[in-house]
């Protein structure tokens, strides 16, 4: 048989391959090798066996007054209420962590930090690892700490019922918990409403244990009815979390099964599908954790399926707060996305300094280039011989890695040539350099960011104070840019009193964003009118909508001029190459209007599938981009598919 004959049969057997291995890397990818073992643990729910679990330890957290107290469970009840100052209508979090949880990893932590900083409120964190450890190996471990959960929870009812007797009232009771720690606030509900008949106000369970409860009795499962209200989260259903539906309210983060965040290798399941599928159960917490600080929690809709609610036929429907701050009044199925969301903590910081950030004043009719420190930088330009103050002043901040000799400023020079007016560019380089490497130079660029924004709000402040009208003045922001801008805005309007004319934010920044609060966010009421622009939404770029409008480039993802083709897709370094290009490319789309003023006409509209099949043609309409008249409220969609470039 020839060479080539061989390569023509080779190759079908290669996707055949490819295709089938596709399924099978998936499934691992979702559910994980654990998973799949544990489709064999014999499974005993028995309430007959009365299991002493005398050893679960109770740690109590006053973070207000700087007090932790560890006790016994038999003796927690009597601990708690013999503790000076305990003030019994402040509200009560617990939190009860899964299978091999304990008081000192990861999760715990987390919660520690999430609640360290709530006003009025006491934490207690529940240690069951004396039962619930994997000491006999994963099989026979997870197997005897499924028998000890309706034992634990019950003990658990118990401690509540003696708060309870105490004077504490089950209505400033809070239960969270995670996977088979889920599980066990089923019977803790039960048997506090049993003991007492009264329930507790609410239980939010993050991803419950699916192997051995996903096709048990109800009576064993987290379900409506155990507490006032019972909120589930599904993170990893049908792998190491539940597929049962039985809450008050079902939250599907995303798909509900697996997390953008945890991503395998380009051939999944061999290496670190048990890493995957872990990292997809965990998310919950992690997820709703980070929400405790972010009173917008996600915005999530009522919707039968996934598909229905990725392609936008949900958007009409019912919607709710999902995480710490739902109000308690959803009921049904939601689905929520996180793509795009960071929810590692970083430190932001109010007090930096920040004066080695330089200033570049273009008079580009009269080629004059000046440059001076910010700090000096508004007396410098002020005193500029002929300066006419009733032109416009357009001022530039690039994104993180920017400086003023990168593609973007030549690209901003060069287009603003042909604009009546003056042009100012921040270079914070010094500041947002990736010196210390992507990730941690990320996280400090972004502690920088309020502080940037504060100095430059101080500059423009001395300028308007100088004669330069604050109508005169449009800011225009690129990804960290555009949130230095909000800062900017904000600040400016707190010292002058006057907002500036307006603001346009070219696919603000995602990662560290989309999950902060609004006030760290560029948003509408910081200027005049405030524009934002969505070309890598949920990747580099916010998911946030919360300007005075928000244009959608396309689907606000993947941009047709990046997109990638079969083969290409396949490498991870390709696919960050065309995640970054739809990113940058939000600025030399705008920057092209400049010249084309009429180029992008948008449509509003409430997705971008209606968009597209032209079911908002009859909407309103407005010019995107720099030409864009300022009247323009809500979310717009506009097309670049018939330009190669820009």
């Amino acid at each position: 048989m020839s060479q080539n004959i061989q390569i023509k049969m080779k190759f079908p057997l290669l996707c055949l391959f490819l295709m089938s291995f596709r399924f099978t890397s998936a499934a691992l990818e979702k559910y994980g090798p654990l998973s799949f073992a544990l489709k064999m643990v014999k499974c005993e729910h028995r309430r007959d066996l009365d299991l002493d679990v005398s050893g679960i330890d109770v740690y109590f957290y006053d973070f207000q007054n700087g007090i932790t107290e560890t006790f016994p469970i038999n003796e927690a009840a009597q601990g708690i209420l013999a503790l000076k100052d305990l003030d019994k209508v402040k509200k009560f979090f617990m939190f009860v962590g899964g299978f091999k949880s304990h008081i000192n990893k990861n999760t715990e932590e987390r919660v520690r930090n999430a609640f360290k900083d709530f006003p009025n409120s006491y934490l207690i964190i529940i240690d069951h690892s004396a039962y619930t450890n994997d000491r006999q190996g994963k099989k026979k471990s997870y197997e005897r700490s499924v028998k000890y959960v309706y034992y634990i929870g019950k003990q658990l009812a118990q401690m509540l019922v003696g708060l309870r007797e105490g004077g504490i009232s089950p209505k400033t009771i809070h239960c969270i918990g995670h996977s088979l720690g889920s599980q066990m606030l089923a019977h803790v509900g039960e048997i506090f409403f049993e003991t007492t008949g009264e329930k507790i106000a609410r239980i939010t369970a993050l991803d419950p244990a699916g192997p051995c409860f996903s096709n048990s009795f109800i009576q064993e499962q987290i379900r409506a009815g155990v507490a006032d209200y019972v909120e589930v989260y599904h993170c990893n259903a049908g792998g190491l979390g539940t597929t049962s539906v039985l809450g008050d309210v079902d939250f599907f983060v995303n798909k509900g099964a697996s997390q953008p965040n945890c991503g395998t290798a380009l051939i999944p399941g061999i290496i670190d599908s048990s890493f995957s599928a872990k990292c997809n159960h965990k998310t919950c917490v992690t997820m709703w954790t980070a929400s405790v600080k972010n009173p917008e929690g996600y915005t999530a809709y009522k919707c039968d399926k996934y598909k229905y609610f990725k392609g936008g036929m949900c958007s009409l429907n019912d919607k709710a707060v999902a995480g710490f701050w739902n109000p308690g009044n959803a009921t049904g199925v939601y689905y929520f996305s996180t793509e795009g969301y960071d929810f590692s903590p970083v430190e932001r910081r109010f007090d930096l300094d920040v004066s080695q950030l330089e200033i570049h004043f273009y008079d580009i009719h009269m080629k004059g280039h000046k440059s001076f420190h910010i700090e000096k930088a508004a007396k410098e330009i002020l005193s500029i011989d002929k300066l006419d103050k009733n032109q416009k002043f357009y001022v530039f901040v690039g994104g993180y890695k920017t400086h003023i000799d990168t593609p973007t400023a030549d690209l901003v020079r060069e287009t603003f040539k042909t604009v009546p007016g003056y042009l100012i560019i921040i270079d914070h380089s010094a500041y947002t350099n990736n010196f210390d490497g992507d990730l941690t130079a990320y996280k400090r660029s972004v502690k920088y960011v309020y502080s940037i924004g504060v100095q430059l709000a101080k500059m423009l402040d001395k300028l308007n104070k100088g004669g330069i009208s604050a109508k005169q003045i449009h800011a225009i922001g690129h990804s960290l840019g555009s949130q230095i801008l909000s800062h900017a805005g904000q600040n400016f309007a707190k010292m002058s009193g006057k907002k500036i004319s307006r603001i346009t934010a070219l696919d603000p920044a995602g990662p560290c964003f989309s999950n902060s609060p609004k006030e760290e966010q560029i948003r509408a009421g910081v200027a005049e009118y405030v524009e934002v622009y969505h070309c890598d939404d949920g990747f580099l770029g916010t998911t946030k909508k919360l300007g005075d409008v928000d244009f959608f480039m396309n689907e606000g993802k993947t941009q047709p001029q990046c997109k990638l083709g079969f083969w290409k897709s396949l490498i991870a370094t390709n696919v960050i190459k065309s995640k970054t290009c739809s990113h940058k490319i939000c600025v030399s789309a705008w920057m092209s209007t400049i010249a084309h003023r009429d180029r992008f006409p948008a449509k509003q509209c409430d997705s971008y599938p209606a968009f597209k099949k032209g079911k908002c043609s009859g909407n309103n309409s407005t010019i995107a981009g720099f030409a864009n008249p300022g009247n323009a409220k809500g979310i717009y969609y506009f097309s670049t598919e018939k330009y190669d470039k820009f």
